[in-house]
């Protein structure tokens, strides 16, 4: 049909090259957008593992504030409630930067907590904290367990895509845990 030496020549031995060059590019597009996808994914589990863990912590801190209120004499260890968090450490970069700029020190202060409750009671086991008569500062340990559980609310109303007005920041995943938080009894 086109003979060599007119003008509507096509180079037909480029049509391979050109070929495999298309199915290149789209198989790394495609790869490109599952990877994409992927981290989103992780990035969502890994923001639910570490609201769902809070969540737990809180609880933890709002019973060691009612255990301090009805004098108990004892409050209960948050040494094993971090296990998400201590064994995910490396997959923080999967979050935003005010996730990790709130839950960082939001976990710091639960390790300091832990620390302070071990200095004024006494281990009795590996989860509680009995109170010594004359060494246990329980109105420090109070204020403490108040001050680490509103630091843990502010986290997870973050993770929650909640502002400080309770705005959303962000619209919420579909598969997001709903997070409700309730005030702190005195």
């Amino acid at each position: 049909m086109f003979a060599y030496g007119t003008d509507l020549h096509l180079p037909w031995h480029f049509i391979p090259l050109i070929a495999v060059l298309l199915m290149l590019i789209g198989n790394v597009g495609c790869n490109r957008g599952y990877l994409i996808f992927q981290s989103c994914r992780d990035s969502r589990r890994h923001r639910a593992a570490l609201a769902a863990e809070l969540a737990s912590l809180l609880d933890l801190m709002r019973e060691n504030l009612r255990l301090i209120r009805t004098d108990a004499g004892y409050v209960l260890s948050a040494r094993g409630s971090a296990a998400v968090y201590r064994g995910t450490i490396g997959r923080l970069t999967f979050l935003r930067e005010e996730e990790i700029a709130a839950i960082v020190p939001t976990y710091v202060l639960v390790e300091r907590m832990e620390a302070l409750a071990a200095a004024h009671t006494k281990a009795a086991g590996s989860a509680v904290y009995r109170f010594e008569a004359g060494k246990a500062d329980v109105q420090q340990l109070r204020r403490e367990y108040r001050k680490v559980a509103q630091a843990i609310e502010k986290t997870l109303a973050l993770l929650a895509g909640q502002g400080d007005n309770g705005e959303p920041l962000v619209a919420a995943a579909p598969d997001a845990p709903e997070v409700r938080l309730v005030p702190i009894a005195a």
